[in-house]
């Protein structure tokens, strides 16, 4: 959890000010970082009030989107859940693949207010601009064995040259006794399904 996450905690649980000085020895920083987280919260729309002599306080409710307000609306099982939000991206999917093969844990999530290259089905552009809709993508490290699944069987020829005469054939490798085998297809676990946007990044 960043700095700015925890002081937002710690205002939200307090029903009170808390000073600079006070927050800054919980957190174990010093009161200039402090200042500095509350500036942030101030410019992301939380209304914090200071008061000499008193402190910091949160003002009312705030629906600010933040990772702090998601993990509070998620309740305790997702105090520590790897939520990062951003205003605008390219698109979730490719930041997340990015994430995943620098080895982000499995479970984190991404969310955005607007997409600049959202990737819709079949490749295809997704339109996602701001205020119309949060988009996010989590990501999952499935464990499964490897497949081997058959996509055919073999094909047998008929009657040699001449006129009349016709062969089947498909494009597949050729076996003995004159038949063409077709193909398996391979599904690989793990690392594989990180090199598609559509294998193990899910979108909802």
């Amino acid at each position: 959890m960043s700095l700015t996450d925890q002081v937002l905690e710690a205002l939200q649980d307090s029903g009170a000010p808390l000073s600079g000085e006070e927050l800054a020895q919980r957190l174990g920083v010093s009161r200039n970082s402090v200042w500095k987280a509350v500036n942030r919260l101030k410019e992301a729309g939380y209304e914090i009030t200071a008061a000499t002599n008193r402190g910091y306080q949160l003002v009312g409710d705030s629906d600010v989107l933040s990772a702090e307000n998601i993990r509070r609306q998620l309740g305790p099982a997702a105090r520590d859940a790897a939520i990062e939000v951003r205003d605008r991206v390219t698109s979730t999917n490719t930041l997340l693949k990015e994430i995943a093969e620098q080895g982000g844990r499995e479970g984190m999530v991404i969310v955005a207010q607007e997409q600049t290259a959202g990737k819709g089905r079949l490749g295809r552009s997704f339109y996602s601009p701001k205020g119309t809709g949060l988009y996010l993508s989590i990501l999952l490290r499935p464990s499964f064995s490897v497949l081997l699944i058959p996509v055919g069987g073999p094909v047998h020829h008929h009657g040699g040259g001449g006129s009349g005469s016709r062969g089947h054939r498909q494009p597949h490798r050729r076996g003995g006794g004159g038949q063409d085998q077709m193909g398996q297809r391979r599904v690989l676990p793990g690392p594989e399904s990180l090199r598609h946007p559509d294998r193990g990044l899910h979108r909802l």
